[in-house]
Parts: structure tokens; C-alpha cells; sequence
């Protein structure tokens, strides 16, 4: 049993969650203590022992469940009979009395799938479950990753017609047992990834490890996790100023000044001039591609930027593809996360012309034209002050990259920064011209992770 909490601590670690020496020694201790007889408390002894952030529970127990139990439990849909459902039946049902909506088009096993789920059929749906299972055996040797092959066993479950009609009829008893059906069946994915090599779980723990995860290939969950812990990482980094040194009336001896003055006169001058710390707080300004391959990552620096807001003294953002409009000043009301997404869905206007406040005809990044239209438009927003961040993949589609109108805005503002979340092995290659920007930036980085965009956003401000 040592060796196996030492090696779950490992899988612990490869998730995100930080494990110390001393904490693996508490967990042994405690397991000498009071046992293994119990699963559930040997459970609540490894989660008092190594969890220490509410958020890494979820990543906890799935670790737990893959690496210490066997099987998962039967789910309780299963469990239920017909009879005992139909008894217990809140109304929570179809409410039509003509027949239920949406089932028009269904094919043979969508109709047996939805007659299971209303009428609270439980072995009928175990039924179903356990055959979307053995069609998984068939995708054993491919190389799909868990959602893939979940997508996969839907589809052959005719999930989505099954998934309108319960949503069309208000059956919020059917929608809740698909969304049970759903996890039982993604965590019978993992435990045959699990099981068929160590590879195959560590790579499990790593895709649970959120800091290391691209952005754009996080799950629907995933990404509710991430706005929550960018939210707090963004007020987190809000409270930690940055401090400069200024002449003041009071202070410390500024004894740079002292030892000039002292060489040019012969005597020290008289008060001696002084430093205080002051509050660093630029002025920021953000420039952000939203095309179809950019839009993810930009929507989450636009979330911590301004879930910081406070670490600055102006803060504005541009949205840009082969134009630039500026975003919703009111991101800074409720929501950050919704705020963002509405700017830029408002932004991205459809390829039938162009509108007002709309930042696209074609759809296609056009860095050039962009830099262009910016600097025309919105070059007075810059000053000395100002610290302009460009978020983008530096692919301009084969237009005329036009790196003087950069240079010319680097030439207003007090530092460049780019962000670019592709691997840096692309930089460079096909239609990517970010090699032609560089000089005129203070600093490059690659910010395909939650990892890589903190360290970049805690270097700039």
C-alpha cells in the first residue's frame, strides 16, 4: 500500500495538485492509523490529506475512482424499476397530451431510447448503456481522445434526437437521467483508457491538469473551471502591485542624486533629495485577434486583463480580423466572462458586409490591414504611458504584412508585447509572419496554456 499512495501521489501531481514530502508521509500515517477496511474513509483521508483547494476535488476523486476502485458503481438510473418511477412521478414529465413533440424523424433506436427514458424504465437503459459500451470495445486500438469516442457512442445512441424531444417536452426527469447516462459513460471511457496501459492514465491525470491544458481544447466543464480560477487568479494579481521609486518630500536619501549634487558643488546638498515608493499603474492597452482560430485564447486574456482591472490606470481593448473596432467599455460590470463573450460576439459580424462596429468582411486576420486601420482610427488612445499587448498568431493569410505600420505604433507607445498561442515549432512557417513583428516588440511569448498566460501577464504588468 505504500508504493500505491506514493504512486497516487505522483498521478497528483502530474493533475495539478501540489504534493509535499510531508503531506505524502501524513497520508501513510494515516492509512497505518485507521486502515483500509472502509473505502469511503480511506477516501476522506487521502482528501483531507492532499486536497488543498475546493477546486481540486473534482480532480481528486477522479483520480481516486481510476486509480483505487476496481469498477463504478452501477448508476442509480439503472436501479430503478418501472413501476417504483412511474410512483414517485413529481410531474416533472411531458407535459404534451397529443403525443410528445420532436419525435417525428426519430429512427428505431432513438425511439426506443426516449420511450426508456419516459417511462422511467431503468433495465432499458442499462440495457442501452452496457451496448454503447460494447460498440466502445470496437474503438479500444483507435486514437481518439475520451470525448471523441464518447461522441461516438452518442451518435450510435441517437443521443441528440433523444435530447431534443426531452427538451422540447419540458421532461426535466429525462434530461437529468442523460446527464447521469452521459457521465456514467464517460467514466467507463477513462477506466478502459485507464486500464489499458499506464500510459493511457497518465495521460488521463495530465488532461485534468488545467495549468497545462491548451485552452482550446478544454471540455464544456473545463471551461467553467477555467473562468472561475482566471477569475481569481485575475484578482489575485490585481492586489500585487508593482512599486517604483520617485523623488519625493519625504523618503529615503536618494543617494544617487546626493552623490551627483555632492561632485558637482563639493557639498552635499541641502535638504537631501529623496525617494518614495509610488504605485506602478500603466496604462494598458489591448489588441486582440478574434478569427475563428484565435478567438478562444483571446477571450481568455480579455478575462484576466480585466478581472485586474484595477492594477491600471487606463484600460482599453480592440477587437480585430481584417478590421478593428474597440469592445464594450461595460466589460467591467458583472459578469467578466459573459461581458467578454458578448463584445466579441458583437464584434464578429457575418462575411455579407461590413456594418458598423462590426471588425470583418471576409473572416480572414489580416495583421497589415489591421495595424493599418488601428493606427488611423485609434492612434490617439496611445501615448508614452501606454503598454500595448497584441494577442495573435501572427497568420496574415498571404496579405502584405505592412510591419512599418507596427513599427510606427511601437514608436508611440512606452513597450510591445506580443502574445501568440501557437507552439513556437510553428512560428514562422506558411502564412505566419510573427519573425517580421518581433523587433518591433519588447517581448515575445507563447501563451497556449493557463500556465504560459499567467507567467506572460505577471512579466508585462
Amino acid at each position: 500500500m505504500e508504493e500505491a499512495i506514493l504512486r497516487f501521489g505522483q498521478a497528483l501531481r502530474r493533475a495539478g495538485i501540489r504534493i509535499t514530502v510531508s503531506e505524502l508521509q501524513d497520508a501513510l500515517r494515516a492509512v497505518d492509523e485507521f486502515g483500509l477496511e472502509d473505502s469511503h474513509r480511506f477516501q476522506c483521508l487521502l482528501r483531507a490529506v492532499f486536497v488543498k483547494d475546493r477546486s481540486d476535488n473534482i480532480i481528486f476523486d477522479r483520480a481516486f475512482r481510476l486509480f483505487f476502485l476496481k469498477k463504478d458503481p452501477k448508476p442509480d438510473f439503472a436501479e430503478i424499476s418501472t413501476q417504483n418511477r412511474c410512483d414517485g412521478d413529481n410531474g416533472d414529465g411531458p407535459k404534451s397530451t397529443g403525443g410528445p413533440k420532436g419525435t417525428g424523424g426519430m429512427n428505431q433506436m432513438a425511439k426506443e431510447f426516449y420511450q426508456a427514458l419516459t417511462q422511467k424504465d431503468g433495465a432499458a437503459l442499462w440495457e442501452l448503456t452496457e451496448q454503447a459500451l460494447d460498440t466502445a470495445e470496437e474503438l479500444t486500438d483507435s486514437e481518439l481522445s475520451i470525448d471523441e469516442q464518447l461522441e461516438q457512442l452518442k451518435i450510435a445512441l441517437s443521443w441528440y434526437m433523444v435530447s431534443y424531444a426531452a427538451e422540447v417536452n419540458q421532461d426535466q426527469s429525462a434530461v437529468k437521467t442523460m446527464e447521469e447516462m452521459e457521465r456514467y459513460l464517460r467514466h467507463s471511457l477513462e477506466r478502459k483508457a485507464a486500464l489499458a496501459s499506464e500510459e493511457g492514465f497518465d495521460c488521463l491525470m495530465k488532461q485534468a491538469n488545467l495549468k497545462t491544458c491548451d485552452l482550446a481544447a478544454l471540455s464544456e466543464g473545463q471551461v467553467k473551471e477555467m473562468e472561475r480560477r482566471i477569475e481569481k487568479l485575475g484578482r489575485h494579481l490585481a492586489s500585487r502591485y508593482s512599486y517604483r521609486f520617485r523623488p519625493a518630500k519625504y523618503g529615503i536619501p536618494d543617494m544617487r542624486r546626493i552623490m551627483a549634487e555632492t561632485a558637482k558643488r563639493g557639498t552635499p546638498p541641502m535638504p537631501l533629495p529623496r525617494l518614495n515608493k509610488e504605485k506602478n499603474r500603466p496604462s494598458l492597452v489591448v489588441l486582440c485577434d478574434i478569427s475563428g482560430s484565435m478567438s478562444v485564447y483571446s477571450t481568455f486574456l480579455m478575462e484576466l486583463v480585466y478581472a485586474m482591472h484595477k492594477r491600471f490606470r487606463d484600460l482599453r481593448s480592440f477587437l480585430f480580423i481584417d478590421g478593428v473596432v474597440e469592445a464594450d467599455t461595460s466589460l467591467r460590470k458583472g459578469s467578466v466572462s459573459e461581458a467578454v463573450k458578448a463584445a466579441i460576439t458583437k464584434a464578429y459580424a457575418p462575411r455579407t458586409g461590413r456594418t458598423e462596429g462590426h471588425c470583418t468582411t471576409t473572416g480572414l486576420s489580416d495583421y497589415g490591414k489591421a495595424f493599418e486601420t488601428f493606427s488611423k482610427n485609434f492612434g490617439h488612445v496611445l501615448t508614452e504611458q501606454t503598454t500595448l499587448i497584441i494577442m495573435g498568431d501572427g497568420r496574415s493569410n498571404w496579405f502584405p504584412p505592412k510591419k512599418e505600420e507596427l513599427a510606427a505604433i511601437a514608436q508611440k507607445v512606452k513597450r510591445v508585447f506580443w502574445l501568440n498561442p501557437e507552439p513556437r515549432e510553428r512560428w514562422n512557417t506558411e502564412d505566419s509572419v510573427i519573425g517580421l513583428y518581433a523587433p518591433f516588440c519588447d517581448g515575445v511569448y507563447q501563451c497556449q496554456n493557463l500556465e504560459q498566460l499567467t507567467d506572460a501577464v505577471r512579466h508585462i504588468t
